[in-house]
């Protein structure tokens, strides 16, 4: 699938443009659609699957054990003692009964032990016959091959429920549904862009925006912030900093810390950079005075998340300012 472009037309950027913007990361599904599915019950227990059309699954759990489940079975590339994070989502409604401690989650082919399952209802059961999605991200480390038991959904109570859209992504975070019939299906990460003529200024400059995102802990890779790619005015590493990267000094700032309505800024100019977080400045750096940005300005690469309320200057903000705009 080719990539989500999103286009801010106009200079300056009306404002409209920039009231917010969801942006995904890249996503492979390895869930097949045309993929046998597999169920196990303990016990005494019966259930059932049935492929009743336009790839919904019908589950009939209708006599209790102590756990019933409905999964696939997929061999993964690598070695046992290889670690895979797998996000397991799909959409669910229930016809009748209730699905107590309904958990998604993937273990090891050939055992019934799952690790790391994850209730998908607070309330512990599911029962308002609407369509809803349910998704859960685990980790396992092989321990006999790499054939792991994806698990589309386990119950502890008696129900009728329907499955659909299902999805399993090698990634830590379940994205939007991307369809597959006999092989995995890919989709690249939201991106978006702008041409930087004529809105920034490699020399002397201030930015600021608001983000979200579902990082809540190490980052397996940069989000890109504002930069043209190669130069990074302003970006998250991967413990989480706030940083800038003229193209020879990197300034690192601030931890970022929680994943909502964060306020984030930098300033750039008179051989200083420096970065912000909710109003907390960092320590001010090097600037090597330009940026030698290219043609185009990238925005929110990798974010995970939702990204408003964009500014940018043309002449460098104070630090009081800067610390102001972002509290």
């Amino acid at each position: 699938m080719t990539n989500v472009v999103t286009e801010l037309q106009g200079t300056p950027i009306p404002p409209s443009t920039l009231k917010g913007v969801m942006l995904e990361g890249a996503g492979t599904n390895i869930f097949l659609e045309n993929t046998n599915y597999s169920t196990a019950t303990s016990g005494s227990g019966v259930i059932s699957a049935t492929n009743i059309g336009d790839n919904i699954i019908d589950v009939d759990y209708s006599t209790e054990g102590t756990y019933a489940l409905v999964y696939v079975v997929l061999d993964m590339s690598g070695s046992v003692g290889d670690s895979f994070t797998i996000s397991n989502q799909c959409y669910m409604k229930t016809i009748s009964g209730k699905a107590s401690d309904a958990t998604l989650g993937i273990g090891q082919n050939g055992s019934p032990y799952l690790t790391d399952l994850n209730p998908i209802s607070d309330s512990g059961y599911i029962d308002n016959g609407e369509w809803q999605q349910v998704k859960s991200t685990n980790t396992i480390i092989t321990s006999t091959s790499t054939s792991l038991r994806i698990v589309m959904l386990s119950f502890h109570s008696t129900c009728n429920v329907q499955i659909k859209f299902r999805q399993a992504e090698l990634s830590p975070f379940a994205t939007s549904y991307i369809k597959t019939t006999s092989a995995s299906a890919a989709r690249n990460a939201d991106i978006r862009s702008y041409p930087s003529t004529g809105i920034i200024d490699d020399t002397k400059g201030s930015f600021y925006c608001e983000i979200s995102t579902e990082w809540t802990d190490a980052i397996d890779e940069e989000i890109l912030i504002l930069g043209d790619g190669t130069n990074k005015i302003l970006y998250i590493n991967t413990s989480r900093e706030l940083c800038m990267f003229d193209g020879t000094n990197t300034h690192t700032g601030n931890v970022i810390t929680g994943t909502d309505n964060i306020k984030i800024g930098c300033n750039w100019g008179d051989s200083l950079m420096n970065t912000f977080i909710n109003g907390v400045a960092g320590t001010a750096s090097t600037f090597d005075d330009n940026f030698s940005l290219g043609a185009t300005l990238y925005f929110g690469s990798n974010l995970f998340g939702g990204m408003k309320d964009d500014k940018i200057w043309k002449r460098k903000q104070s630090n009081n300012q800067l610390a102001f705009a972002t509290k």
